[in-house]
């Protein structure tokens, strides 16, 4: 599946008292990655409340492996690894430019629901097409 590729600006206001980026803000690039990835392919906020339907995580998994400081330039790459009748699976790599080195993992479990009703409902087809 097509990767997308997203480059975060890191703000003095994304590091901790440890001097490096806080874990909830690696948890928002993704988020952001994922929001950008889904807008470029046609499926923005606004198609998915015409359609009636959008995604929800279910779970992440997160494996950080290094730290990333306010000097770093970062990327995040994403992908859909696959979809099944209302899940999904959606894969992450944040790797920091400067060193090439890879400073998180991860993937997220999501579905696809009514958003009337909040239930899972089938992936529609076109949705499939545009991510694979």
């Amino acid at each position: 599946m097509a990767h997308y590729t997203y480059r975060p600006e890191v703000k003095s206001t994304d590091i901790d008292l440890f001097g490096h980026v806080n874990n909830e803000v690696y948890l928002r690039w993704l988020l952001e990655a994922a929001s950008e990835h889904s807008a470029s392919l046609g499926f923005s906020i606004e198609k998915f409340i015409e359609i009636g339907a959008g995604f929800v995580v279910r779970r992440h998994e997160l494996d950080y492996r290094l730290p990333v400081f306010r000097e770093d330039t970062i990327k995040v790459e994403t992908w859909t690894e696959y979809f099944e009748g209302s899940s999904g699976i959606r894969n992450y790599e944040i790797v920091n430019e400067k060193n090439g080195k890879t400073v998180l993992t991860g993937k997220s479990k999501f579905v696809f629901v009514d958003l009337k009703t909040g239930r899972p409902t089938a992936i529609l087809a076109e949705i499939i097409d545009a991510f694979t």
